[in-house]
């Protein structure tokens, strides 16, 4: 089940070179153009922690429906949050 979920992510055939160059970004750059409104850089962060963040929430609600909405709302939250991210700690859960 949570080896299943996934989370697409679509970018416009133009972008897809700066996507692919995300993938080698570090987590503290790509918050950082993530809090500067890059919405790929934070699409990135979100795709790497997805699979340890769904796995947390379900071992928690035992519901696949109910993990897959906490996790996309704790996307969303986060996303409309991101200018209060100092630096200070990690960005990712892990």
């Amino acid at each position: 089940m949570a080896d299943s979920f996934q989370t697409e992510i679509v970018v416009e055939p133009r972008m897809e070179q700066s996507a692919s160059l995300l993938t080698t970004t570090s987590d503290a750059l790509l918050a950082t153009g993530a809090w500067n409104t890059d919405h790929l850089a934070y699409a990135e962060l979100c795709r790497r922690d997805r699979g340890m963040e769904f796995r947390t929430v379900l071992r928690i609600t035992h519901n696949t429906d109910d993990a897959v909405d906490i996790v996309q709302d704790s996307w969303m939250r986060g996303f409309l949050h991101i200018g209060t991210f100092d630096g200070r700690s990690e960005f990712s859960p892990g």
